[in-house]
């Protein structure tokens, strides 16, 4: 599980941060959990 947290999570956000920004397509990064609920917010979104 350690293993997990420490090697296998970095890569595949390093991975999926690199796919993202190759994305062609109108996107947005929503990465600390305020930013999320400030958008839900923003929305008039219901978790």
């Amino acid at each position: 599980m350690i293993r997990h947290i420490m090697v296998a999570t970095q890569i595949n956000r390093r991975r999926y941060r690199e796919v993202f920004n190759q994305i062609k397509l109108p996107k947005i990064s929503l990465l600390p959990s305020k930013d999320i609920n400030n958008f839900y917010h923003s929305e008039n979104l219901d978790k």
